[in-house]
């Protein structure tokens, strides 16, 4: 059976590194604890690997910056993920939307758009940018909008 490139440099690096700490660095970690499962079904022990999204990594090493006070200057703090999730929830419950009242309000769709939010965050986008989106369904974009802009101001109301 052959294995591909990325699999077969995984299996080397697990072969000389084999009680080193490793970061794989994947886009879901499900697709990294699958790449490791194929190394390992094809006889390499996967041993201290650690799988990490691009947004884990980024955490991880702000993480350390913000408690050692780094940005105790510019009050930055971390809202921890569960916290967030909550705050998304009950915006979701306070915005009159458009597009989303026609789904049921729940932790996991408060979870999914926090996700979504984090991510155009990271980006740099703005709610202004969302507005200049042409999005399939118009009130899609305008309830991301409302709710960014809302989650924003909440976070800063929070000095978070």
């Amino acid at each position: 059976m052959s294995i591909n490139p990325l699999l077969g440099e995984l299996a080397e690096i697990a072969r000389t590194e084999l009680l080193a700490t490793k970061w794989l660095l994947a886009p879901s970690l499900r697709v990294g604890n699958q790449w490791l499962e194929s190394v390992v079904r094809n006889g390499q022990p996967a041993v201290g690997f650690r799988v990490l999204t691009l947004s884990h990594l980024a955490m991880d090493l702000a993480a350390g910056d913000l408690a050692a006070g780094k940005f105790a200057a510019e009050k930055v703090s971390l809202l921890p993920e569960f916290a967030a999730t909550l705050l998304m929830d009950h915006l979701l419950g306070e915005q009159q939307s458009e597009y989303l009242s026609h789904s049921e309000a729940s932790t996991r769709l408060a979870a999914a758009l926090l996700s979504a939010i984090d991510a155009m965050r990271m980006a740099g986008c703005s709610a202004n940018d969302l507005e200049r989106i042409r999005f399939e369904v118009r009130d899609k974009g305008g309830d991301l909008c409302k709710l960014l802009n809302a989650y924003e101001a909440q976070l800063e109301a929070l000095s978070v």
